[in-house]
């Protein structure tokens, strides 16, 4: 799974203008979209699926094999909502990772990297006391 912003407005960016901005891609997926990302999270929370679990994406060079997953807003200036936050906890897999870390981007965002930096080690330790009263 790797996760994206979409340098718009949090608020304001819908599902149609990110479609939109895909659709000269040609790139249509089995459930009607040119979305790239497999889900968008818009700044409201809603989680829209755009593409098959076993379809590529067209969201990280070389990786497009992979889930992709952007939300609304641009993350070097704002934060996401609280509504993204909760509504990515519920995709999220403990091996994700960032644009950012397949390409010279800022993607996804300085404010968003953060968050996901406390998401992962907050993953992680859940699954580590998971374990343990498993034993």
């Amino acid at each position: 799974m790797i996760i994206h912003h979409t340098v718009s407005s949090r608020d304001r960016t819908t599902v149609d203008d990110i479609n939109e901005w895909h659709r000269y891609k040609s790139f249509k997926s089995s459930l009607g979209y040119y979305v790239g990302y497999h889900f968008v999270i818009t700044g409201d929370g809603k989680i829209t699926q755009c593409r098959g679990l076993l379809e590529d994406g067209a969201h990280t060079r070389g990786q497009n094999h992979k889930i992709g997953v952007v939300l609304t807003g641009n993350f070097e200036k704002e934060l996401p909502s609280m509504a993204q936050i909760k509504s990515l906890l519920l995709i999220l897999k403990d091996d994700f990772s960032t644009h950012k870390d397949y390409a010279a981007t800022l993607c996804p965002g300085k404010n968003l990297l953060l968050v996901l930096t406390f998401l992962k080690y907050w993953l992680r330790l859940d699954n580590n006391i998971r374990e343990l009263f498993r034993g």
